[in-house]
C-alpha cells in the first residue's frame, strides 16, 4: 500500500515542526511500495535570525520528527489512534558568530569584534558612536584611494576576498591584501544584512504622507529627526562619505543616481512589496546626496 510522510511538532510544544532557519526538501511526499526518497535538510541563517545565534540565544540544535503514515487501506488500529511510525532527524551544527545580521544597537555595545576572545559588553555610556566594523571598512576605502577608484560600488568584488574581509571584521584581525572593489562590496553587504535597516519604512512612510506641501529639502530634515540617535549618526556618517566620493566624480566616474541605486539598502523596503516605497527612498537619498546642507 502507498504511504505518505510529513513533519510534526515535538509533543507538548507549540513550536513549528520545522524551525524557520531550517529548510527540508520535500516537506511531504507520497510513496508507492518499494520507492525511496532522499531529503535535503539545510540550515540557512538569515539576517532575521543571525543575531540570536551570535548572542547565543539560539543554537543549531533541532530535532525533526518525520511521521510516516500508511495508506488508508493499510492503517492499523494503532495508526488510527495516532501511534504513527515516526523517525527522528537531528540537525546539529556550530554557528560562527558574525557582525553580519546584527543590529546597530548590538554592534556598538561590543568592545571588540564579535569573535574576539577579549570581547565584552559595553554599557550605554561606553558604547561606540557607530559600529567599529563600519568605521574599519570606510577608513580602509579612504586610506587606500577608494575615493578616486573608477566605478566604485559598480564593480563586483572577489567573493573569496569579501569572505576574508568579513572574517577579519569578525575576529578583529588586520585586512589581508584585497581590492578596493572587494572592500566596497563588503560595505554594501554589511548594510544590506543589518538586522534592521538604518532608515525604517514607517519613518519613510510618515514623511512621504506630507510630500507636496513644501520643499523636498525640508522633508529630508524632518525625516532625519525621526531617527534614533544611533541610526541618525550612522546614516549621516554614510551619507557624508558618499558626498565626499561625489566630490571626486571626475576621477571615479560616479553619479548621484549610481550611488542612490547601490545604497537604497539603507532604507527598509515596503513590507507590502509596493514600488512606491522604493521610489520614495530613492528620492529621499537623492536629496541627501545633492542638497547643499543635508542635516
Amino acid at each position: 500500500a502507498m504511504a505518505d510522510f510529513h513533519f510534526v511538532p515535538l509533543p507538548g510544544t507549540s513550536e513549528p515542526p520545522i524551525k524557520p532557519w531550517v529548510t527540508v526538501d520535500p516537506e511531504s511526499c507520497l510513496l508507492v511500495p518499494g520507492a525511496s526518497k532522499d531529503l535535503l535538510v539545510t540550515a540557512h541563517i538569515t539576517k532575521e535570525h543571525a543575531q540570536a545565534f551570535t548572542k547565543g540565544e539560539e543554537k543549531i540544535d533541532h530535532i525533526l520528527i518525520l511521521q510516516l503514515r500508511p495508506g488508508r487501506g493499510a492503517r492499523t488500529k494503532k495508526d488510527t489512534e495516532g501511534m504513527m511510525n515516526s523517525k527522528f532527524i537531528s540537525v546539529n551544527g556550530r554557528y560562527m558568530a558574525s557582525c553580519f545580521g546584527c543590529s546597530l544597537e548590538h554592534l556598538v555595545k561590543q568592545s571588540k569584534a564579535v569573535r574576539s576572545p577579549q570581547n565584552s559588553l559595553l554599557n550605554e555610556k561606553q558604547a561606540y558612536k557607530i559600529p567599529k566594523e563600519l568605521w574599519r571598512i570606510v577608513d580602509h576605502l579612504y586610506r587606500r584611494g577608494g575615493l578616486y577608484e573608477v566605478d566604485l560600488f559598480n564593480t563586483e568584488g572577489d567573493p573569496e576576498q569579501v569572505a576574508e574581509i568579513i572574517e577579519c571584521l569578525d575576529t578583529d584581525t588586520e585586512f589581508e591584501q584585497c581590492t578596493i572593489h572587494s572592500m566596497a562590496e563588503t560595505l554594501i553587504r554589511f548594510l544590506r544584512n543589518l538586522k534592521e535597516p538604518v532608515f525604517s519604512f514607517p519613518i519613510l512612510n510618515q514623511v512621504a504622507e506630507t510630500w507636496g506641501h513644501g520643499s523636498m529639502h525640508v522633508f529630508c530634515k524632518v525625516a532625519l529627526r525621526q531617527l534614533t540617535e544611533l541610526h541618525f549618526r550612522v546614516f549621516v556618517y554614510i551619507v557624508a562619505f558618499l558626498r565626499e566620493i561625489l566630490k571626486h566624480r571626475e576621477h571615479n566616474g560616479l553619479s548621484v543616481e549610481a550611488l542612490v541605486h547601490r545604497f537604497s539598502c539603507l532604507f527598509e523596503k515596503d513590507p507590502l512589496g509596493l514600488d512606491s516605497g522604493e521610489s520614495r527612498a530613492r528620492k529621499l537619498l537623492q536629496c541627501y546626496l545633492s542638497a547643499e546642507n543635508f542635516t
